[in-house]
C-alpha cells in the first residue's frame, strides 16, 4: 500500500509539472509575436488580411504563403478609390505581447507627395484586439492612369515582430460627374484687387474644367454677392471629358458686377454648375463708400445753386454786341443827313 501511495503521489506531481510545462510552453508560443494578426478595411470593405501561425520547431509544416517566421498576409480584393473623396481606412490587429507607445500609420504612395495619416500613441496588452480608423483625403488632381499603393503599418519605438504592415495595390478612378474651377482672378479696370470703391465695376476671370468621366452638359458659371442681392450667370455650354472628346474640356469666361453704394466686407461667390455637379470658390472683397466732408458738401451746394451756363453767357454777350452795333449805325446815319440851303457853300461860276 505504501508503495502504491508513493507511486500515486509521484504520478500526481509529474502530471502537475506536465501541465505547468505545457502552460509555460503555450505562453511562450502565444508571446512569440508582437502583432499576431492584421486586417485592413477600406470604406468598410476587407481588402487585406494577415496572421502569424504559432508552431513548435519539431512539428513544423509549411503551407502556401507561410514563411519560416510563421507569418503571412495577402490582398483580398482590388481597392478602388475616387478622386476628391475621403478614404476611411480601418486597421484591426491582435497584440501578442504588451507594447508601449504604439501607433498606426497609413499613406498612399505614387502621388507627387505622400497622402498620409497617423493615430496618436497608445499601449497594447497581450491577447487583446485593437481597432483604429484613419482618414485619407484623395486629391482632385491625382491621375487616374497612374499606379498607387496603400500602405498600413503598426509602429513603436522598437522594431515589432509579426504581421505589422501591409501593402495594397490601389486603383484611382474619376468621378462620373465633376466640374472644377481651375482659376479665379478678381480685378477692376486698373488691375487685380479685392478692394473696390462704391460704384466701380468688378470683373472676374473664371476657368472651368470638366474632370468627370462623362461629358458635362449645359454648364454655367454664376458670380454673386448674396448679401447684396447681386448675381450674374453666364452659359458655358457642353464640356467634354478630360481624356479627350470632340468638345473642349476647359472653358474661360469673364463676368462683371456693378457695385452699389455700400460700405464693408462681403463674400463674393463664384460657382460652376450643371444638373449633375457643382464647384464653388469664395473670395472676400472690400467695398469702400465715398465719404464727403462738410466743406465738400458746402462746395457742392454752392456749385449746385450757381451753375455757370456757358450758352447763356454767350447769348448775353451776343445781345450786348448787337445793341452796340445798332447804336453805332444810328449815329452814323444821323451824321449823314442833307444840309440846308443856307449851309450849302456858294459855288463861283466862270463865264
Amino acid at each position: 500500500m505504501k508503495i502504491a501511495y508513493v507511486a500515486f503521489i509521484l504520478a500526481s506531481l509529474l502530471l502537475v509539472l506536465g501541465f505547468a510545462f505545457n502552460a509555460e510552453a503555450t505562453h511562450d508560443l502565444r508571446s512569440k509575436f508582437d502583432i499576431k494578426s492584421l486586417q485592413v478595411y477600406v470604406n468598410d470593405n476587407l481588402v487585406w488580411s494577415g496572421s502569424c501561425r504559432e508552431f513548435r520547431s519539431d512539428v513544423i509544416s509549411f503551407a502556401d504563403g507561410i514563411t519560416r517566421s510563421g507569418c503571412s498576409g495577402k490582398q483580398l480584393s482590388t481597392l478602388g478609390l475616387e478622386r476628391d473623396s475621403t478614404a476611411q481606412v480601418r486597421v484591426v490587429f491582435n497584440s501578442g505581447r504588451d507594447v508601449e507607445e504604439i501607433h498606426v500609420s497609413t499613406w498612399i504612395s505614387g502621388y507627387r507627395k505622400d497622402i498620409e495619416a497617423k493615430t496618436a500613441e497608445f499601449d497594447t496588452f497581450a491577447g487583446n484586439t485593437y481597432s483604429r480608423t484613419l482618414l485619407l483625403q484623395v486629391p482632385k488632381d491625382i491621375d487616374a492612369k497612374d499606379t498607387y499603393t496603400l500602405h498600413v503599418r503598426v509602429e513603436a519605438k522598437q522594431d515589432l515582430s509579426g504581421v505589422d504592415e501591409a501593402s495594397i495595390s490601389t486603383n484611382v478612378q474619376r468621378l462620373a460627374n465633376e466640374l472644377e474651377i481651375l482659376s479665379l482672378n478678381i480685378y477692376d479696370r486698373e488691375g487685380e484687387t479685392l478692394e473696390f470703391k462704391a460704384g466701380q465695376t468688378l470683373f472676374a476671370d473664371v476657368v472651368v474644367k470638366n474632370r468627370g468621366n462623362h461629358m458635362a452638359e449645359d454648364a454655367y458659371v454664376k458670380l454673386s454677392i448674396p448679401e447684396l442681392g447681386l448675381e450674374r450667370t453666364v452659359y458655358l455650354g457642353d464640356l467634354g471629358r478630360e481624356d479627350g472628346d470632340i468638345h473642349q474640356d476647359t472653358r474661360r469666361v469673364t463676368l462683371s458686377l456693378k457695385l452699389p453704394s455700400v460700405d464693408g466686407e462681403f463674400d463674393l461667390e463664384v460657382e460652376s454648375f450643371n444638373g449633375e455637379t457643382s464647384d464653388k470658390q469664395t473670395r472676400q472683397i472690400k467695398i469702400e463708400k465715398l465719404v464727403v466732408t462738410e466743406e465738400e458738401k458746402k462746395d457742392s451746394v454752392v456749385t449746385a445753386t450757381t451753375p455757370i451756363d456757358v450758352k447763356l453767357v454767350l447769348m448775353i454777350v451776343g445781345l450786348i454786341l448787337a445793341a452796340v452795333i445798332i447804336v453805332l449805325l444810328v449815329v452814323l446815319l444821323l451824321r449823314q443827313e442833307p444840309m440846308s440851303k443856307e449851309e450849302m457853300p456858294e459855288v463861283e461860276g466862270y463865264y
